[in-house]
């Protein structure tokens, strides 16, 4: 298992999108992908979302919701 960080908060918004459009294809191919974000936008194109707080999870979308 290998790790990696892109900062691409760093990154000019064409440069941001290229890192991010490379990531999905990483996690295409089999590779699961962590991406940690304070960016909302960001963190709506990915497939699930974990909010965290003080060290507890507040929501996960991959929980199904009890009716």
């Amino acid at each position: 298992m290998a790790a990696y960080s892109a900062p691409n908060g760093c990154l000019d918004s064409a440069s941001g999108a290229t890192v991010v459009e490379l990531l999905h294809e990483i996690n295409a191919e089999g590779t699961t992908v962590v991406v940690i974000t304070h960016d909302a936008e960001l963190a709506a194109r990915l497939p699930r979302q974990i909010a965290i707080r003080d060290g507890r999870v507040l929501s996960d979308s991959a929980e199904k919701a009890i009716v």
